[in-house]
This record gives structure tokens, sequence and C-alpha cells, in this order.
């Protein structure tokens, strides 16, 4: 007499398989097969560049089931996935812009994404910005010296489109305050000193602000955008034929100013610092 059939079932490798096995009297038979308890599809490569990579970074690759890689030090990134359909490549990472791309996968694929950094303003340029410095001059000539002391007032009024691909702004400045002239005088000659004119800051197609202040010693290039390495502030120091000192500041603009030019017996000095 037959003994009562036996099954089990389980999942090998993505496929179902059941097994029924029914015990005779001198020996036993044993019948397996597959069955699919549930579906499979093809597997797909969905594969990649990133460009412009200081580091790994990690990638994620959203749709029912979400994929996750690292890109090895060339920028290459791979996902093995098992179903079609829409997805969203994400890539989220500091100091970084992110990006959010949509794919439509029905087979193998392959992208290149370029990885932008996020570039912070180190020079905020736009019609009613301002900036309010104060404002030093020493000139000192064997004696015959000059110094100025006052507030100088900085505004963006007005831009304008070069054709070159630059950007002018006119800037509005205001300069209050008092000079003292010992230039060939026993008694030094105190005056008030109140100017208002305009002067233009040129911002080139590649970002580089030139500042021509009639004060300013020209020709100077100050980078307006930076990357997150750098600091919140920046000072440059040169000297060639004249020594000056800048500062500007993330998110402010510029924060001080000094240049020195002459050579021998005479040397003048002039500073912008910020007023905080």
């Amino acid at each position: 007499m037959a003994t009562p059939l036996l099954w089990t079932q389980g999942d090998t490798k993505g496929r179902g398989f059941l097994k029924i096995c029914q015990k005779l009297s001198s020996f036993a038979v044993a019948i397996v097969f597959s069955v699919p308890l549930r579906a499979t599809y093809a597997m797909f490569v969905i594969s990649g560049d990133l460009t412009s990579l200081p580091d790994s970074i990690e990638i994620m690759l959203a749709g029912e089931i979400t994929y996750y890689d690292t890109t090895d030090d060339q920028g290459f990134f791979e996902f093995l996935i098992e179903e079609q359909g829409t997805f969203h490549l994400i890539i989220n990472s500091e100091g970084f812009k992110p990006i959010d791309s949509v794919l439509v996968i029905k087979s193998d694929t392959s992208i290149t994404l370029n990885l932008q950094p996020v570039l912070y303003d180190y020079f905020p340029l736009s019609i009613g910005n301002h900036w309010t410095y104060t404002h030093k001059l020493r000139e000192i000539c064997s004696g015959n010296n000059v110094y100025l002391d006052g507030t100088e007032y900085w505004e963006i009024i007005d831009l304008a489109e070069a054709s070159n691909d630059s950007i002018i702004y006119k800037c509005l400045r205001n300069l209050i305050g008092i000079k003292i002239d010992a230039r060939g005088t026993v008694t030094p000659d105190t005056s008030q000193v109140n100017i208002s004119d305009e002067f233009i800051i040129v911002e080139d197609k590649n970002h580089n602000i030139l500042i021509n202040h009639p004060g300013f010693t020209p020709g100077i290039l100050l980078p307006r955008f930076y990357t997150k390495d750098y600091p919140d502030e920046i000072q440059h120091e040169s000297g060639s034929g004249f020594v000056f000192i800048y500062r500007y500041q993330k998110e402010t603009g510029l924060t001080f100013w000094q240049q020195t030019t002459g050579s021998g017996h005479c040397n003048t000095t002039t500073t912008w610092s910020l007023s905080i």
C-alpha cells in the first residue's frame, strides 16, 4: 500500500521548485520539476561615468526597488537591475549641485554625467547692493605729508552688457572726510572732503572682476566665484613696483583693500576697510 504524497517548495536563484515523493512498499519514486513561483526578468546593466569627480561618490537608482553604488576613482559606476521601468538616478554630495535624472530602462544603458561644484559668490553684484568703507590715505614725503580720514559709500545703481559678453556695473561713490595737507606749509591746511562721482566694476565672461575705482591700482582681477574648498575670506598680497593687499568675503564682497605706491622718500598708502 502506498503512503501519502510528501511535497516541499522553495526558491533557488529566483525560480521555484516543487518536489513530490511517493514511497512504495519496495522502492521510492521522486518527481522534481520547476514552477514559476514569481515572475523573472532579464538582467539589465546600467553603467556610466561622472566627470569632474574629486572623490568617490554614492549614487542612488530609485524605482520600485532602490539600488546603490559608489563610483571608483575614475568616476565609473554600475547597477545590475532585474526590472524595466522608470528610475531616478540621484546624486546628493556636499559641495556639488544635486542631480536627479529620469531614466526609462528597457535595455542596457550607458550614461555620462557632469558633476558641477557649487560656487559661492565672493562679490555679489546686483543693483542696490552697497558697501560702506573707512577710508584712510597717508602720503608721506620727507615731512610734506597729506592725511585723509573719511567714510566712503558705494552702491550699484545700473548695469549693462558689453559686446564682449562682459557685464558693466555702474557704481555711485560718496566720500566724506577730513584732509590735512602739510605740504610746504608751517601750519597744516585742514579741509572738508565731499566727493560724489561714479565708477564702474567690470565682470568678464569668466566671472573675473575688475574694479575701475579712481583710487585703485588698475588691472587687478578678482575671481568672483569659488568652491567650498576656499576660506570664507580670501587674501592676496603682491609687490611689483607697488604693494597691495586685498581681502574679500563669501556673500559679502570686498572687505579690505590697501595699496602702497612710490619709492624712496615718498610713499602713498591708501586703505579701504569695510565698516561692520
